[in-house]
């Protein structure tokens, strides 16, 4: 395997990047997977991504991974929260009731209670998901905001 992986892709051909990726996800070496750096790799994850069932997050857990792996931490964060929602639609016990009418209706109001009812939802996904590294990966967060809040040059205080 260590041998045959590199020559396989040392072959610049798209289509046969795709099926060694399938063929490393169905035999469940996705860490082996994530090691790859190809160009192909991000494009695959994203187009499976949008081609899987609603139910299957495992797509969207490797590609958010790939993009953490790749220090592409905004994208990663993105791809959590798509994550999260999907999740949290799919097990009902999680989902903040009427989290989506208060996020539509706070768009009439305020810029300061938009932000209210948006540290309400963090906050609460943030309980449900800070033990699971998976879904929250703290020091990834962290290193996002960190950064962004030097950009923007904020105080916190």
């Amino acid at each position: 395997m260590e041998d045959v992986l590199p020559f396989s892709l040392s072959f610049g051909d798209e289509l046969w990047h795709v099926v060694l990726y399938q063929w490393l996800i169905d035999n469940a070496l996705t860490d082996r997977l994530l090691e790859i750096k190809s160009p192909h790799l991000e494009a695959f994850l994203k187009r499976s991504s949008s081609q899987q069932q609603p139910s299957d997050l495992n797509i969207l857990d490797l590609l958010w991974r790939y993009y953490e792996k790749t220090k592409n931490y905004s994208a990663a964060a993105r791809v959590l929260s798509r994550l999260s929602e999907k999740e949290s639609n799919s097990r009902t016990e999680i989902g903040v009731p009427g989290s989506c009418n208060k996020l539509r209706d706070s768009l009439q109001s305020s810029p300061s209670d938009r932000m209210a009812v948006v540290s309400k939802k963090i906050a609460y996904l943030g309980k449900v998901y800070v033990h699971s590294e998976r879904y929250f990966p703290l020091g990834a967060i962290i290193l996002m905001l960190e950064k962004k809040s030097s950009e923007l040059v904020w105080d916190p205080s």
